[in-house]
């Protein structure tokens, strides 16, 4: 997490970033609408408020400002926050796709440290003896502590930024569509926006509104610890994120790469998108139900 003093030149930044982010993130911002969607009145007050702060135009905008920040914001240093690397060998007989916390966590953190990180910014912030009583410097680092939880809890629910295999699938090159993708990329948006085009009708706003409307708070995977995580025991979030970081990596071998499926440059063909499609779509639509759960926790 970036520390005080670097603050306020962050957050300068930040306000660059509607025009940087106009070719958008689908995934990483429908985690956001959805997890707003299932706000409750105290904690959506307090979430538009972190937002303002921290110069967002709408949720779905901080969802997608650590990318940017890691990229063009000038901060490298970042990028080992946004996966973890599980020693998975999908491509093994017979397969290994489990996670060792936090062995696999690199020197320079990951995304599961991350998380427990971010959600105690917050519980910084709700914890402010007089709330709303001015300190620029707390306020700002919740505002951008919101803006990386949002992004990271969609972050560890794609099953690639578990795993360490080929560089989480960046040196493993498909056909889909008739055009040469790296796997990571094709999971990362390539499936989804195929999707978005094919199913309906190239309109994101109504894909996120079908997922919505699919939603069933209670029945996605590890929802229940994420209504534990209330920013104050940085050691139940992360065996929280542990868990999500676990599911993702064992559709490393159930979903991205099948038994005996793996070859070198293979096609994505109708039958792996039709399989694969859902698999995202999921993915997508627990992550915004685990945030929304996390900053009910916090916030309610």
């Amino acid at each position: 997490m970036i520390h005080a003093p670097a603050l306020l030149a962050i957050i300068a930044l930040a306000s660059l970033t509607t025009s940087v982010h106009a070719w958008g993130n689908e995934g990483h911002e429908a985690v956001g609408t959805i997890a707003y969607k299932f706000l409750q009145p105290k904690t959506k007050t307090t979430v538009d408020q972190l937002l303002k702060i921290g110069n967002y135009s709408s949720i779905e905008q901080a969802a997608t400002w650590p990318d940017w920040y890691r990229g063009t914001g000038g901060h490298p240093e970042t990028t080992a926050h946004h996966f973890i690397n599980a020693q998975d060998e999908p491509t093994a007989h017979p397969q290994m796709c489990g996670l060792v916390y936090p062995k696999d966590c690199t020197s320079a953190s990951c995304v599961v440290e991350q998380i427990a990180v971010s959600a105690g910014h917050l519980a910084k912030y709700r914890r402010r003896p007089v709330y709303g009583r001015k300190n620029a410097t707390a306020d700002l680092e919740a505002g951008m502590a919101l803006s990386f939880l949002t992004h990271y809890v969609g972050d560890i629910a794609q099953p690639l930024h578990a795993s360490g295999f080929l560089k989480g699938g960046n040196g493993v090159n498909v056909t889909f569509a008739g055009k040469t993708v790296n796997m990571h990329k094709a999971w990362d948006s390539t499936i989804l926006q195929k999707t978005i085009a094919t199913e309906f009708a190239g309109d994101k706003a109504q894909w996120v509104d079908n997922l919505i409307a699919s939603a069933d708070p209670d029945g996605a995977t590890y929802v229940r610890c994420a209504e534990k995580v209330d920013g104050t025991d940085f050691a139940a979030a992360e065996a929280c994120a542990v868990k999500w970081a676990q599911e993702s990596v064992k559709l490393v071998c159930t979903a991205v790469f099948p038994e005996d499926y793996y070859k070198e440059n293979m096609e994505i063909a109708n039958e792996y998108f039709a399989f694969a499609r859902r698999i995202v779509d999921n993915q997508v639509l627990t992550a915004g139900l685990r945030l929304a759960a996390v900053l009910n926790t916090i916030f309610a």
